[in-house]
């Protein structure tokens, strides 16, 4: 549950759906799989915005890499 407060939690939240939604195949509508979809999609552009407000100047955690 910690990994919930991670900058990544859209990528862990659209995983444990699609984990969920493979052991439960006879709860699994049409409409809950393009919503998993949908999911994937949203994480990758919330993933882009974060990569992009970062600021790259003050990277010490890398050795300023």
């Amino acid at each position: 549950m910690s990994l919930f407060f991670r900058t990544d939690f859209v990528n862990l939240t659209v995983c444990t759906t699609a984990i969920y939604m493979l052991t439960n195949t006879e709860r699994i509508k049409k409409w809950t799989f393009r919503g998993l979809v949908f999911g994937i999609f949203i994480s990758l552009v919330y993933d882009l915005l974060w990569f992009f407000m970062q600021e790259q100047s003050n990277d010490l955690v890398d050795g300023g890499v």
